[in-house]
């Protein structure tokens, strides 16, 4: 399988039967061995989720023409660098280079002033 650990494959598969996308039979040569098969709604779904994924393709590679660098190239390449070093941690890094302190290290006015700040910048934490 495609980096698909063997428990999740279950899991996946249960979910699918509960939702009646898939059945569940014993093999009938072993019984310890399951027979999966789509149900007729879950092909119905299949065909529609083609077309859907069909558009998106289409979509993203229309959106990768206009651009100077192909999204799905630079997604990559996020993808790598966050396995690096995660978000989490660059926003410690981050922290500690501007020390901006914690909620829980500021007195109440404080508190007040920066949430004041954060409607004023529309959400963000910057000046």
């Amino acid at each position: 399988m495609a980096g698909i650990t063997q428990p999740a494959a279950t899991q996946t598969i249960a979910l699918m039967i509960r939702e009646g996308l898939l059945v569940s039979e014993s093999s009938l040569e072993d019984s310890r061995q399951k027979v999966i098969e789509m149900t007729r709604h879950g092909r119905d779904l299949l065909s529609r989720l083609q077309t859907c994924w069909e558009a998106v393709t289409t979509a993203a590679n229309s959106l990768d023409a206009d651009l100077p660098f192909p999204l799905s190239q630079l997604l990559g390449l996020a993808i790598e660098a966050l396995a690096k070093k995660p978000f989490e941690a660059r926003i410690r890094a981050a922290r500690q280079t501007r020390r901006i302190p914690k909620k829980e290290e500021m007195s109440k006015p404080q508190r007040r002033r920066s949430a004041s700040r954060q409607l004023n910048n529309g959400g963000s934490n910057h000046e």
